[in-house]
């Protein structure tokens, strides 16, 4: 018997017959025929973004300010959790735009680059 496989009542099989049995792939294909391909068409990737930093107003804390999205509510939730993991800060939303606590102005266009925003800019 090999090493991934295993046997009972004189059955062999492989843990990726198990999981195909439970309903999960392991072929490429079928994983992004079914992943929800209708949330990415309406993110718009060329969406002028500019990530700004700012101290006025704020009690002389630092904040990177992210304005220029034009994604849904729920969207901006979710990208701005995903940048919160990412960066390891505090944030919120607030009128659209998000808001990072600290100087991340660098660290953010780089992480918003990498997830597929394309004109994303200092300033």
């Amino acid at each position: 018997m090999k090493k991934n496989e295993f046997s009972t009542d004189n059955k062999k099989f492989t843990l990726g017959d198990l999981l195909q049995d439970k309903g999960f792939t392991t072929n490429e294909a079928e994983i992004i025929n079914h992943s929800d391909q209708s949330a990415y068409d309406t993110i718009d990737y060329n969406a002028k973004i500019r990530v700004i930093y700012q101290k006025k107003g704020r009690g002389n804390n630092p904040v990177t300010i992210i304005n220029g999205l034009e994604l849904s509510s729920d969207d901006i939730k979710s990208l701005a959790k995903e940048l919160k993991q990412k960066l390891a800060v505090g944030g919120s939303i607030e009128n659209g735009e998000i808001i990072l606590q600290g100087d991340q102005v660098e660290k953010t266009i780089n992480v918003l680059k990498s997830l597929g925003y394309r004109n994303v800019k200092k300033g």
